[in-house]
């Protein structure tokens, strides 16, 4: 155990202070092994402790943040693509990304990913893996193994632009990848033919591994339905063969909801199952001693090589196959120690799934369980009673049995997982027990039957068309149950971010009570009110502005759309919430929220009616717990069309989840803590015909020290609008300024802010459009902040007067 936490801490200072090279660190870890090993009792036991510190710091540092001169990640930038023509080998059979519909519209591409073998130039070394986009025309011409020539324009891989979105490079470095790239014309695509035999080799494993694969996939998904975008389909997808996509992502995103979230991606619990059936058939031929484990480890290890090598699999089935290969031993041997172990391993071979959720709950709850599962069982059911007289057996006592074990352990799983899931996600379950109870019978019949499929489906074709009906009848219940749950209010509870020291004092307050349940001491409750009012301190905190702050605003990086975080006092609303991501409203902009201590926004404006400032607000307003949309006239004009326009869906699902819709044009205002918003434009007798000149514009005026501080929300305002303005309000000059239309480089944007001249200027823009050169003389002697390039800008004006800006890159 000390051993393990030793290297986490190395993993975790490496990782926030990255600065020294990962020479430095494996030397000081060979001076701290020298000193151990001419040191006796605990100054040896410290130095050793030490010595993995150091060596974790040094993996982690040669991992994760140093690139190797001969990687490809060292030529490529992450905003401005580079062209390449590499020779590279195709990793995984290529899949068809659908085009998505609306403002999102475009050509379905072919994803794969390739492992770079040289570049055009012989006199330049490059390795890594490529995340390729190729055109969809191709499918059926890529195949696992082939080796091609590609040219295209290549990515490195990129920042976070906002708080609360994950920092994917370390994940994508510690599995090879070094960017991606984008072949525009089938004709940059070349076939290679294979010269070596090891070559040959590599590729005929790769195309048996992508043959295996689709074998599984029409023994057990065909066998339910042919159609892609099947519900059933696509859950078993996930549950069985670990595939996740846009056709499972709202199944998905139910399950995490009801606390269900281990049983849609593949972990130990699914390994477990697996084994377990293969056991039963192995058990069939007979009593085989020390061949059982082998021969489970070959289906474990085959199983593996069918379905995406994930992080959750390799937890999961480096768990079993360490617990199979003590049991083939012979020889006695302590769980725990060995759970430790296998977790000390995997850190040391992929260091930065130390943050990760999964590893986390993977590790944290086995080892519970081996610990706690028998101490809380007898505590809540009564230990049996031990006797040598024979004790008479009804058919019914074992399945009783069974529900009482798997009770306790959904408490003990629940108890210890709930602190970090919160953590993480801001999700509280309080129904979990409930609903894992009502469905994990059915989630572990739906796998035994599957995993039979596949076990027995290799050598009996029909197997899958034996068992097709009863998996579709049961996987239709599972998606009835979870969604019928899901619409129950309370089912799930959305907290904003809680600091780490309250997560590591509730995990440890729970292991405390488990260890001894005893519901009738007063001292576990008295902790528990602590712990409650500890959890219900920080989230007022994190609710309201420090007290030194009177207006915040974060300006999210959304691409070439707005959404905006304006607060005060513990008030808040979103100044437009658009995307150029699909998924902004249920991911992108609720993390950034809430990364930045928001929680619940009741209050959007929506500026005009273009797609690009409201269109992730259908997703985000459960999420978000939005009560009001201030719009202007033009958007309901825009929303009384025809049926089925963009604008019309977006006020008929509004109003169908209760949504209150306040219109406001010119001299209307609106509170938000001490500040005041009040909008300028457009007036009532407006007849522009851009929907851009009809966009509200808001000046707030926040009251500080010896005066105030005035901010301008301008929406997309264009030349008629901005002529108005400056005509109405001669005397306009905000600190602060959004630039009209993302910043669109036009005579009338450099004169408004040319008269305005503000101090501060907010862009909300992707970094390709950010007209770089075109306002390089408005930028001088401003702090001029574009989201596409600084990630998510933030303005903080304090009490005093003073004014400070941060991006989330500078942070």
């Amino acid at each position: 155990m000390l051993a393990l936490a030793a290297l986490a801490v190395g993993l975790v200072v490496s990782r926030q202070w990255p600065t020294p090279p990962s020479t430095l660190w494996f030397s000081l870890a060979a001076l701290a092994c020298a000193i151990a090993a001419a040191s006796r009792g605990w100054s040896c036991k410290a130095a050793l402790l030490l010595t993995i510190a150091l060596l974790g710091a040094g993996v982690y540092d040669a991992r994760l943040n140093e690139t190797s001169p001969s990687s490809l990640g060292a030529l490529l930038d992450e905003t401005r693509p580079t062209i390449l023509t590499v020779d590279a080998r195709v990793l995984d059979e290529p899949r068809v990304i659908e085009a998505a519909a609306g403002f999102f519209a475009g050509q379905p591409t072919l994803a794969f990913k390739v492992r770079v073998l040289a570049l055009e130039d012989p006199r330049r070394r490059a390795s890594g893996v490529l995340r390729v986009r190729a055109p969809a025309a191709l499918r059926g011409q890529i195949h696992a193994g082939q080796r091609l020539r590609l040219k295209g324009n290549a990515l490195g891989l990129r920042r976070p632009l906002n708080p609360g979105q994950t920092d994917a490079r370390p994940l994508q470095r510690q599995r090879g990848v070094v960017g991606s790239m984008r072949v525009p014309n089938a004709r940059l695509i070349e076939r290679l033919e294979d010269g070596s035999p090891a070559a040959i080799v590599v590729a005929t494993a790769l195309r048996l591994r992508a043959a295996a694969r689709a074998r599984a996939e029409s023994l057990l998904l065909d066998s339910v339905s042919t159609e892609r975008m099947d519900p059933k389909r696509a859950m078993l997808a996930a549950l069985v063969l670990g595939q996740r996509d846009a056709t499972n992502a709202d199944q998905r995103a139910a399950f995490t909801r009801l606390g269900l979230a281990h049983l849609m991606a593949i972990s130990g619990f699914h390994v477990a199952v697996l084994a377990g059936m293969a056991l039963v058939l192995v058990r069939l031929a007979g009593d085989l001693g020390r061949l059982e484990p082998v021969i489970l480890a070959v289906v474990v290890l085959a199983y593996v090589a069918i379905i995406p090598a994930s992080a959750p699999v390799l937890r999961a089935s480096a768990m079993v196959l360490v617990v199979l290969v003590s049991e083939a031993s012979g020889r006695r041997y302590d769980r725990l120690t060995v759970l430790i172990w296998t977790a000390f391993v995997m850190l040391m071979v992929r260091p930065a799934d130390l943050w990760s959720m999964g590893f986390q709950l993977s590790f944290s709850l086995v080892a519970a369980l081996m610990v706690l599962a028998m101490p809380v069982h007898d505590a809540i059911w009564g230990r049996p009673i031990r006797t040598d007289l024979p004790v008479p057996q009804r058919w019914w006592h074992a399945p009783i049995d069974l529900g009482k074990l798997s009770l306790t352990t959904t408490l003990i799983c629940w108890l210890i997982a709930m602190p970090i899931v919160i953590y993480h996600t801001g999700l509280v379950s309080p129904l979990a027990i409930l609903t894992t109870a009502v469905t994990l019978p059915i989630i572990m019949l739906i796998l035994a039957l599957a995993y039979t499929v596949l076990i027995v489906g290799i050598v009996v074709a029909p197997a899958g068309e034996l068992v097709g009906g009863a998996l579709g009848s049961l996987s239709s219940a599972v998606l009835w149950l979870v969604h019928t749950m899901d619409a129950v209010p309370g089912t799930s509870v959305a907290l904003p971010r809680v600091s780490i020291v309250w997560t590591i004092v509730a995990v440890a307050m729970a292991v405390c009570w488990l260890r001894r349940p005893r519901l009738r001491e007063l001292p576990p409750w008295i902790m528990a009110a602590a712990l409650a009012l500890w959890l219900g301190a920080e989230v007022w905190s994190r609710t309201h502005l420090p007290s030194r702050q009177v207006l915040r605003i974060d300006a999210i990086a959304v691409g070439d759309a707005t959404c905006m975080l304006v607060r005060s006092g513990g008030d808040a609303i979103l100044w437009d919430c658009g995307s150029s991501n699909p998924n902004a409203g249920r991911t992108l902009i609720p993390r950034a929220v809430r990364a930045l201590d928001g929680w619940r926004v009741r209050t959007v404006v929506i500026t005009h009616p273009n797609f690009d400032h409201y269109s992730a607000l259908p997703d985000a307003v459960d999420t978000l717990g939005v009560r009001t949309v201030i719009v202007g006239q033009r958007l309901i004009d825009a929303g009384s069309g025809m049926l089925g326009s963009p604008v019309r869906d977006l006020l008929d699902e509004l109003r169908a989840a209760g949504v209150t819709i306040r219109v406001v044009g010119q001299g209307d205002t609106v509170s938000l803590g001490s500040a005041t918003l009040t909008f300028l434009s457009p007036p009532d007798e407006a007849s522009w015909s851009s929907n851009n000149d009809h966009s509200l514009v808001a000046r707030i005026v926040a009251p500080v020290s010896g005066g105030r501080v005035t901010t301008l929300l301008t929406g997309d305002i264009q030349r008629e609008a901005i002529a108005r303005l400056l005509d109405t309000h001669p005397d306009l000059h905000p600190m602060i300024l959004e630039m009209p239309h993302h910043g669109s480089a036009t005579d009338a944007a450099a004169e408004f802010v040319a008269r305005l001249d503000p101090d501060i200027v907010i862009q909300s823009v992707s970094a390709t459009r950010a007209n770089v050169g075109r306002w390089r003389h408005a930028k001088a002697g401003r702090r001029w902040l574009t989201t596409g390039i600084d990630g998510c800008a933030s303005v903080i004006i304090n009490r005093d007067g003073s004014v400070s800006t941060v991006s989330h890159h500078n942070r």
